[in-house]
């Protein structure tokens, strides 16, 4: 195929993502799905149907009649959802360029307010020069509605989401690297009630790595992080900034243990401070490791632990810590068969409390335990179907927060 232009835009109603899909057809040369045997050449266009069931998609507790959030008496809702994408890749010379554009169309059966068209994309190029330096340069932009499993409303939300990167990597020699880079990321929601939650974070980091010839690997990293919050949020008549610094070290850790097993590791020492409000600092412990066992040609077992700090802003809370652990189970039944299986516990607690609230309640703590069940089955070389079922159950000390819920999901995937 002689490619010698791109045919000029067509009418569609996601005209970024028709941009962003010429644009990437024309930095990567206008491949052909016939080169896509060819490493480092590749053009897949991809597709997927999905069908959910949700019983409780507010995440309601049992004695809250839906009316009293939604309008509506039904507690649940069928949603459907449909995606249609491409990925392409390209090597050139020793350069990398990568891109990935979908576009996806979620429909509610009952509460059809919630409908949403989405497009996400993401773009990377991976540099080289040289035998020793190289790095990444990329872009991901991600849409998605957002759940309602902590706030009290069942207004649309569709968080917007942008994330650019810049890494580089020197290696010294065969066995150590030097590893820096820098980021932005932006966050911006649809809803009147969330947009105290848009921020912009900036960070920087930067470290060294040990790859020995065995495979494990081992990197130190520090990184610094800069976040700012264009909407103030007011609590009680103050006005307050939610802009934080946060300052990471990292140490993360790959070791082969054995010939079945092997260990992942990430532990950091986390310090955040809030300029306006010094009350909800942060400083301990966040990471997360990661244990892997084959335990027979077709059994994998895995055993996760991870500490993380999120986001979140009500008038008693800034910031939720939340511990996890988690057992993940891979059976292959077959050539074309794969059974999976996961239990998660999770802890977590709302901190940050500004000092403006005068109460006697307990700050709040939950627990959410779920359990989930895929089974996925190629169809051929081209398609494949995965059905899962998931039940969670979230218990809290704070009035009007426990709830129950059970979605099933059946998923037609097709790659050509």
């Amino acid at each position: 195929m002689r490619c010698t232009g791109v045919a000029p835009p067509t009418p569609w109603s996601a005209g970024v993502a028709h941009t962003a899909l010429r644009t990437a057809l024309v930095l990567l040369g206008c491949v052909t799905p016939a080169a896509e045997g060819r490493e480092g050449n590749v053009l897949i266009p991809y597709a997927a149907l999905n069908l959910t069931i949700d019983n409780n998609l507010f995440r309601l507790p049992a004695d809250v009649d839906a009316r009293l959030v939604a309008g509506r008496g039904e507690r649940g809702d069928v949603i459907e959802t449909a995606q249609a994408g491409l990925r392409a890749d390209r090597l050139i010379g020793r350069q990398r360029l990568s891109f990935d554009i979908s576009a996806n169309r979620t429909r509610y059966n009952t509460y059809g307010y919630l409908n949403a068209d989405l497009v996400n994309a993401s773009g990377t190029w991976t540099w080289q020069l040289g035998h020793d330096l190289g790095g990444e340069v990329g872009s991901d932009r991600l849409q998605s509605l957002t759940g309602f499993s902590d706030i009290r409303s069942a207004a649309r939300n569709v968080t917007t989401s942008r994330v650019d990167r810049a890494t580089a990597h020197y290696d010294l020699d065969p066995s150590w690297r030097v590893i820096g880079g820098a980021y932005q990321t932006t966050v911006q929601n649809s809803s009147p009630e969330r947009i105290g939650g848009n921020f912009k974070a900036e960070a920087v980091e930067g470290g060294a790595s040990y790859l020995p010839a065995s495979g494990n690997r081992l990197t130190v990293r520090g990184r610094s992080t800069r976040a700012s919050y264009p909407n103030r949020q007011f609590l009680f008549g103050v006005s307050v900034s939610n802009d934080y610094t946060q300052d990471d070290v990292e140490v993360e850790a790959y070791q082969q243990v054995s010939g079945h097993s092997v260990l992942s590791a990430l532990l950091a020492r986390t310090r955040r401070h809030y300029p306006d409000l010094q009350q909800r600092d942060f400083n301990g412990y966040t990471g997360r490791a990661n244990w892997d066992w084959q335990a027979s040609g077709k059994t994998l077992l895995t055993l996760g632990w991870k500490r993380e700090i999120g986001a979140y802003q009500d008038t008693t809370n800034n910031y939720i810590v939340t511990d996890a652990v988690s057992l993940t189970s891979v059976y292959q039944a077959g050539f074309k068969t794969r059974l999976q299986g996961r239990l998660e516990s999770k802890e977590r607690r709302y901190l940050g409390d500004p000092g403006f609230v005068l109460s006697s309640a307990p700050r709040r703590d939950d627990r959410i335990n779920s359990i989930a069940l895929t089974l996925s089955h190629d169809l051929n070389r081209t398609a494949q179907v995965t059905g899962t079922v998931q039940r969670e159950l979230r218990g809290s000390n704070t009035n009007g927060f426990n709830y129950a819920d059970t979605t099933g999901t059946l998923s037609l995937q097709l790659t050509w």
